[in-house]
């Protein structure tokens, strides 16, 4: 997933790859990614929002295996 912030502010989000979970997270499959225009993409939620400044920020989805 990559964060994407436009002059005004807005943050978007790329979804790229395989996603990761709590055991287990994937580099990147591509050196390079083209991004659409920015209509095209789901803003970011404000969860992620922090990510953009290098802030750590709690997976709510992460499950333990059984």
């Amino acid at each position: 997933m990559i964060l994407i912030k436009d002059k005004g502010g807005n943050m978007y989000v790329l979804d790229t790859d395989k996603m990761g979970n709590k055991h287990r997270t994937y580099g990147p499959q591509k050196d390079v990614y083209t991004i659409p225009p920015l209509k095209e993409l789901p803003l970011a939620p404000a969860s992620l929002k922090p990510c953009f400044h290098g802030d750590n920020v709690e997976y709510e989805g992460a499950r333990e295996y059984p």
